[in-house]
């Protein structure tokens, strides 16, 4: 399994955001970033590339199994 839910998990809280608040800048609903961050569904392209632009951070930091996160 992917690392990466976590990694959105951990970026999110490290900006300070909820997942309401992470959600509704993507313009998606809490629920559906629960399923990204638990792994239940995959995360779009589309939407990796705004996850990492709210959260400041490079896109491959997040979807990169082998990086440790970085502040």
């Amino acid at each position: 399994m992917s690392i990466y839910p976590n990694k959105i998990k951990d970026y999110r809280k490290a900006a300070g955001l909820t997942q309401w608040q992470l959600a509704e800048q993507l313009g998606t609903s809490q629920a559906r970033l629960w399923q990204w961050e638990a792994g239940v569904t995959p995360v779009r392209f589309v939407h990796r590339q705004r996850i990492a632009e709210i959260l400041k951070v490079n896109i491959e930091a997040i979807w990169n199994d082998t990086g440790a996160i970085k502040q």
